[in-house]
């Protein structure tokens, strides 16, 4: 949840996803991600299980 705030402080800031990505040390994609969730409780994925 830290993050997601993190990212969309910078983003309501004007800063752009390239350069949230860089001031965070974390990828474009991960940005992405964080960005397209509207609440950070969108955020929380269901395990996947595969059998081996």
């Amino acid at each position: 949840m830290e993050r997601w705030r993190q990212i969309h402080d910078l983003l309501d800031q004007g800063v752009g996803l390239l350069a949230c990505a860089r001031r965070l040390d974390v990828s474009l994609n991960t940005v992405n991600r964080y960005a397209r969730a509207a609440e950070p409780d969108r955020m929380v994925r269901a395990p996947v299980y595969r059998s081996s």
